[in-house]
């Protein structure tokens, strides 16, 4: 138990001692305002705020009335008295980053005058203060030599400013009870510098920190910086391709492929990657999903999965591969990510640019595991970032039949972002195969940022200042085990 909770718990024991016959919390509550409120702060909401000054109230009232079988005036609200908590608490963190930083300009100004009183010209002054300030805020500034990057979303909305503000209500949440990894995964992330965006699936603490306008513009400010969002397949290509795909269920594969090979020639080298996954598909898919039949890891991998990352992913004209590893690599400490992608060099492995995670499905027995997967790639994406002084790295998360990619980049030298990029709904069979011609468009679109940007930075790039990182044992201390019977998920696979 922590100081403030102590101190807490004692306050209102000394009211029960003094309250025999009329004691309630509501009553201890509203002579109590400001010890409640630097209680109730903390809590995440306004329900749990409130069941967890119950719970002090019920446990000290057994303490003081031991003999007594029925606990009065438990009742509370908390509404107005917690919304105050909250709204001082936002002030309280505003007003220490406006302190920081008068205290840094006053202390450029006082190091300037005395450096102009010691003698020193005006030039020698700038020069000063410039190497001074870079030594003072290190975690901070940037130098002349790291990279300058805009960390205002397209709005103008700081994104940096309702990071911080979010990164440390999840460190009040986290000191308090916990993270729980399926239910506060943003906030989780958010303590290891990662700032997570998954389209329409913003937490309600991510929404009220930042808001839902800004973090859709910011997303899509970095979908149009990393993505060719302008790139198409060529039309007439496209189709050929969907036409060929409308006569399936009246030709034969080898016909099919024939046709397909047909517009091969006249391909581009991207397009001829999508039309590598169709002939692939055509020799792996079953006309139909068998009846009594599960599918299993495996078959999962080398029959449905294999055939649209490896045609993505896998260009021995660029020295690029995708492997199915199941092996520790850069970044992964004891763990084993099921596939990853590298760069060759001749013979050799290069470097690593991204990696895949499986699951069969997702369910309510499963949805820890799968919360975990996403908490494993972002590990790994952010410390390949680092170790391979990368643009960015490309990670993907299959759930099912669901292909999700997503790309880790770092920005303003200060927290990371993993935003999805592309969501595929995986062919289960022939006949569902025409619906993978509608997102040919993504899937150039990833390739060309694949190619493009999970690459090392040019020699003589500006300066990274790395941040620290959590490691697999940091996250295991905040996150809280239990499994509470109503807990929403962060995030939805299916």
């Amino acid at each position: 138990m922590n100081e403030l909770s102590v101190v807490f718990l004692a306050g209102i024991g000394d009211y029960l001692k003094g309250n025999k016959s009329r004691a309630s919390l509501a009553q201890f509550v509203n002579g109590n305002k400001e010890q409640t409120k630097l209680f109730i702060r903390q809590f995440d909401s306004e329900t749990q705020a409130t069941k967890n000054l119950v719970n002090k109230y019920v446990a000290q009232f057994k303490t003081t009335y031991p003999a007594r079988k029925r606990i009065t005036g438990k009742q509370v609200d908390l509404g107005i008295i917690y919304a105050e908590a909250r709204l001082e608490r936002s002030v309280q963190i505003e007003s220490y980053r406006t302190l920081e930083t008068g205290v840094l300009v006053a202390g450029r100004g006082t190091r300037g005058r005395i450096s102009g009183n010691n003698g020193g010209s005006a030039e020698d002054t700038e020069d000063t203060e410039d190497t001074e300030d870079t030594e003072d805020t290190e975690v901070t500034e940037d130098t002349g030599d790291t990279e300058e990057v805009p960390e205002k979303a397209s709005n103008g909305y700081n994104i940096i400013e309702g990071f911080n503000v979010f990164r440390e209500e999840a460190r009040t949440l986290a000191e308090s009870q916990g993270l729980f990894i399926n239910g506060n995964l943003q906030q989780l992330l958010a303590l290891d510098q990662i700032l997570l965006l998954v389209k329409k699936q913003h937490s309600e603490e991510m929404l009220s920190c930042i808001g839902n306008k800004n973090l859709v513009c910011y997303h899509n400010d970095l979908k149009k910086e990393f993505l060719e969002l302008e790139m198409r397949v060529e039309g007439k290509l496209l189709t050929e391709l969907g036409n060929t795909m409308a006569m399936l269920e009246h030709s034969s594969r080898k016909d099919i492929k024939c046709q397909i090979f047909d517009s091969y020639k006249a391909a581009d080298d991207l397009d001829a990657k999508i039309l590598d996954i169709f002939l692939a598909y055509m020799d792996k898919l079953p006309d139909e999903p068998l009846l009594n039949h599960t599918i299993k890891e495996t078959e999962l991998i080398t029959k449905f999965l294999d055939p649209i990352l490896n045609g993505m992913l896998n260009d021995h004209d660029t020295d690029h591969n995708f492997m199915w590893t199941n092996t520790r690599s850069i970044g992964t400490e004891d763990e084993r990510p099921d596939a990853e992608m590298v760069i060759l060099k001749q013979r050799t492995i290069d470097y690593t640019v991204g990696y895949c995670e499986v699951k069969i499905s997702e369910s309510s027995s499963n949805t820890v595991e799968v919360h975990n997967d996403m908490v494993k790639l972002a590990r790994f994406g952010k410390k390949l970032c680092d170790e391979e002084d990368l643009d960015g790295s490309l990670l993907a998360l299959v759930v099912g039949m669901k292909l999700t990619f997503y790309m880790m980049v770092m920005r303003a030298n200060v927290f990371y972002t993993m935003f999805e990029i592309c969501s595929i709904e995986v062919p289960k069979c022939l006949s569902s195969l025409p619906s993978l011609v509608a997102k040919a468009h993504q899937i150039k679109q990833v390739i060309h940022a694949y190619h493009n940007h999970c690459v090392k930075r040019p020699s003589g790039s500006p300066k990274r200042r790395r941040s620290g990182y959590m490691t697999k044992e940091d996250y295991q201390l905040v996150v809280n085990t239990n499994k509470p019977k109503r807990m929403k998920s962060s995030l939805s696979f299916n």
